[in-house]
């Protein structure tokens, strides 16, 4: 949880102080233009700040790709629980829109005579900053309150529950990322009433070792056994349980 904690600190200090200080930047350029002396340092600066977020961001895409299989880029930015890649993306996403921005504002300014250009550039990047602030503090309050698991990960639960011919009925599947590689699973089910308490124990572990073998992130299962029949939990049987 802490991963998380830290990234909704970052989008709501670094981006939005950051986005805020850009637009008065922005205004007070505005509102006294002057002229950009040695241009050509601007150009440097932004050239290398190009090429070390350009390479960042690739690096992110990589690590990315690797679970996102064929789904979109920005479901599975959405998607993602750990923000340790999708946190990285959008700020060098927004990295490098910002230093496009930028560039066009210096040149406009240096080039083209446009003062004004400059002090433009600097409120759109202020704007952008503030969008990504807002976005990645959505994206990191779901997951400190606890977001469920993706749904083809409640799909392969649900899947082995489904196939066991001990399950008779799954009235609940209750997933929840307690950090980016942990997840924890809460399941209701009713089994078959032919079950001995033995053949109800031995199912009860033979099913909560088959989910953990779905998803390695899968460290705590919770099982609340039922009786097909009475769709009340059996007084032998107590929920189980079983931990990292």
């Amino acid at each position: 949880m802490e991963a998380y904690f830290w990234s909704f600190v970052v989008a709501l200090m670094i981006f939005a102080l950051g986005g805020a200080a850009s637009v008065w930047q922005g205004l007070h350029n505005l509102a006294a233009p002057a002229p950009i002396e040695r241009p050509w340092i601007n150009l440097v600066v932004i050239g290398f700040a190009m090429a070390a977020e350009g390479s960042s961001f690739a690096v992110a895409i990589k690590e990315l790709n690797k679970i996102r299989a064929d789904t979109p880029l920005l479901t599975s930015i959405r998607r993602s629980k750990d923000p340790n890649i999708f946190a990285v993306i959008v700020e060098d996403g927004a990295a490098l829109v910002g230093l496009v921005l930028a560039l066009a504002g210096v040149s406009a300014s240096a080039f083209l005579g446009l003062i004004w250009a400059d002090g433009a550039a600097s409120i759109a990047i202020g704007l952008l900053l503030v969008l990504v602030a807002a976005f990645l503090a959505n994206e990191t309050r779901s997951l400190l309150t606890a977001e469920a698991a993706a749904p083809r990960v409640v799909a392969r639960i649900r899947d082995v529950l489904e196939t066991d011919p001990r399950v008779a009925e799954i009235p609940e599947v209750l997933t929840a990322h307690l950090g980016p590689q942990e997840i924890l699973v809460g399941l209701t089910l009713r089994l078959q009433d032919s079950l001995s308490r033995q053949e109800l124990e031995a199912a009860l572990d033979e099913l909560i070792a088959r989910i953990r073998q779905t998803d390695p992130r899968i460290t705590r299962v919770f099982m609340r056994p039922t009786a097909a029949s009475s769709g009340g939990p059996p007084a032998a049987i107590r929920p189980h349980a079983m931990a990292k």
